[in-house]
């Protein structure tokens, strides 16, 4: 509700007047939670909705409301239903009358649940432009503030009377729409421990370096859920989620990439960022690069990556591939490298009881009067391969994380981040995350099964009871 407090204080800063506040800020902002079980909830769970309907009146909870058949063997009745805090309480049953109640074909839940959530709510927001939020995600206040720069990236200053379709009126749509302006978003819990800090690391590399430069050379797609959508041009182009079981399990970039081959322009914001709040233990940061690992796998076999991939220019084609399946392809070669290499060194190791091998003095001489033989020695070999892998990943790994903490939060906290991240040995554990990609993308190729895991909420650390010690 913060975006409403903001509005309200850009509001008075132009206008003294302040009966038409309150107007203003509900005609400009709408807060939809779409919460599909709420009819569901029990005395608990409803007493903690009244209380925020209570606090926040024009809050409103879309929800599905389910009616037995009319006709006995036959299908109940499904209802998409919207309530705020100023609908009519029954006390008899403890719940508010519905202001709108819009009976539904069938079971909307055909998918993993969240897309559903979010297509059956998509019929009560109003306005222009949407951002879809999770319910672990934040704004603050100062945030909200710059709601006005961010709503200016749609470059909608005037709008045209003139048809899109008419013959004397395509001058004035030259310039092709934005469809999705990007944001950042903060996880604000990357302190709880090197794990997090590793997590958190990466995702503000990608949510920045880049997003920042794939919007400018015109390959960023719709990743998180801070970004902004022109709603009036993306419900009217194949919608905001797709909600197909499996195939869909990373929904939201498909909604880029429908925006992106029908002509729509990705934008990316540098001075919004929203915060959110996840689970960072090592269990649930595994969980989560599974779900997003079959989820490329997926995307892989979709056909909006068969559309792009066969009918986008060479440039644009190559800014598509490596900023999407190129990285996760990317990963299964390493690990496949990594393999190789082993194999090879095993073999030569066994060749060196069948040839004759080159001898050296403890400097490294050659020793002469060798011939014939085969210069199979394993700490040469290892040598090379150590000093050409730390010149090729260091420079290009090195400066992604390390040059995006040194502008933002200064020298010393970049290098005692960096110093930290090292002295832990997280390497290893970007062994587990290469892993992880690798079988995951590998698996669903090869056997399908990708399915939606609950990355969890939960603390980190659990309070158990203890025994007395007598």
């Amino acid at each position: 509700m913060n975006y409403a407090k903001a509005i309200k204080l850009l509001y008075r800063v132009e206008n003294p007047e302040i009966r038409e506040l309150e107007r203003m800020a509900r005609r400009k902002f709408k807060f939809v939670v779409s919460m599909q079980r709420y009819s569901k909830f029990n005395k608990e769970e409803q007493e903690n909705a009244e209380f925020l309907l209570r606090a926040y009146p024009d809050l409103q909870i879309a929800y599905l409301e389910e009616e037995p058949p009319r006709k006995e063997g036959g299908d109940p009745h499904i209802f998409s239903a919207l309530i705020d805090g100023h609908s009519e309480f029954i006390a008899e049953t403890g719940r508010r009358r519905p202001k709108f109640r819009i009976e539904l074909p069938g079971n909307p839940i055909l998918g993993d649940g969240k897309s559903d959530n979010q297509n059956h709510a998509i019929i009560f927001y109003r306005g222009e432009y949407l951002q879809l939020i999770d319910a672990n995600q934040d704004n603050y206040l100062e945030e909200c503030l710059k709601i006005r720069n961010v709503l200016a990236e749609f470059e909608e200053y005037s709008v045209s009377s003139q048809s899109p379709y008419a013959q004397w009126g395509h001058r004035d749509f030259k310039n092709t729409p934005v469809a999705i302006v990007g944001a950042l978003e903060y996880i604000f819990l990357e302190n709880i421990g090197i794990l997090g800090d590793l997590a958190v690391g990466k995702e503000q590399t990608f949510g920045t370096l880049c997003a920042r430069s794939m919007a400018w050379i015109g390959g960023k797609l719709h990743y998180g859920h801070p970004d902004f959508l022109n709603a009036m041009y993306m419900t009217t182009r194949g919608g905001v989620s797709k909600a197909q079981k499996g195939l869909h399990l990373n929904e939201d970039i498909y909604a880029g990439m429908n925006a992106f081959g029908r002509g729509g322009r990705i934008k990316h914001t540098e001075y919004y960022q929203c915060g959110k709040g996840r689970d960072l233990g090592f269990g649930t940061i595994l969980n989560f690069q599974t779900k997003i690992g079959t989820g490329m796998g997926e995307q892989m076999l979709s056909r909006e990556y068969y559309y792009l991939g066969t009918q986008l220019p060479i440039d644009r084609f190559f800014t598509f591939y490596y900023g999407h399946p190129g990285f996760r392809i990317n990963n299964m070669l390493v690990i496949l490298s990594v393999q190789v290499f082993i194999l090879t060194m095993v073999f030569l190791g066994t060749l060196k009881w069948s040839l004759r091998i080159c001898q050296y003095t403890e400097t490294g001489q050659y020793l002469g009067g060798q011939a014939g033989c085969y210069n199979l020695d394993h700490q040469y070999l290892l040598g090379v391969h150590d000093r050409g892998s730390f010149l090729v990943l260091v420079p290009s790994s090195l400066p992604l994380t390390y040059l995006l903490e040194l502008v933002e939060r200064g020298t010393w906290k970049a290098v005692f981040r960096l110093a930290k991240q090292f002295g832990s040995l997280s390497p290893l554990f970007e062994v587990f995350s290469t892993q992880i990609y690798t079988h995951s993308i590998l698996s669903n190729l090869t056997f399908g099964g990708a399915r939606y895991i609950a990355a969890g909420r939960a603390l980190l650390c659990w309070l158990r009871s203890g025994y007395c010690v007598d």
